[in-house]
């Protein structure tokens, strides 16, 4: 009988650590499609500083990829620039074309195509895999070729943003963004305008 017990109590505890274990990628789904969404819907009503307030981890800030002529570079900033012009080096305007639609996102990795101008498919993904542009890719061009140093500390952080972001892109107004759990809140850590510029 009391074998009997002991099985039925280790199965009942398998069962549970199953359900458990089944829910977590769930919940984190979840959790990081709320984020995109919120963060979508502050881009659409053009408020900059909410989500300057809200998604801006000061010590990270944000790394701006961009390029100029036909090599890739970055830059750090403390904040999101509240008008397209203010931005470094050029002007951007898509975080401020942002349109307030609510399709449904998707976990997935979307190709821009320079062939013809355009995202392979359209709507909302997000996707861990990270391709180009890496950030470490163009500190490596930069030391081999320019002879540029990098302290460890920068380097470190690089590490843990490629290692740890999701790439999130919004085809419609070619808004590209990656997202990342610091401390366990979710934080915009880098904006690429390099993967829709063809000019390269």
């Amino acid at each position: 009988m009391k074998n009997i017990r002991l099985l039925i109590l280790a199965v009942s505890l398998s069962i549970a650590l199953s359900s458990t274990a089944s829910c977590e990628p769930n919940v984190q789904k979840d959790e990081i499609e709320s984020v995109i969404v919120d963060i979508l819907r502050l881009a659409s009503q053009d408020d900059i500083k909410a989500i300057n307030a809200k998604y801006v981890n000061k010590e990270f800030g944000i790394f701006d990829i961009y390029r100029i002529g036909a090599q890739d570079d970055f830059e750090i900033l403390d904040a999101l620039p509240l008008k397209g012009k203010d931005w470094p080096h050029m002007p951007y305007g898509d975080i401020f074309n942002v349109e307030n639609n609510r399709k449904k996102m998707r976990e997935e990795y979307v190709e821009f195509d320079c062939g013809d101008f355009v995202f392979l498919k359209s709507g909302t993904f997000y996707s861990k895999e990270l391709r180009y542009p890496l950030i470490s890719s163009i500190v490596t061009f930069h030391t081999k070729y320019d002879a540029q140093t990098y302290d460890n500390a920068l380097l470190k952080k690089i590490e843990f943003l490629e290692s740890n972001s999701i790439r999130v892109v919004d085809t419609s107004s070619d808004f590209i963004f990656y997202i990342t759990k610091i401390d366990d809140r979710w934080y915009i850590t880098i904006i690429d305008r390099v993967t829709t510029d063809c000019s390269a």
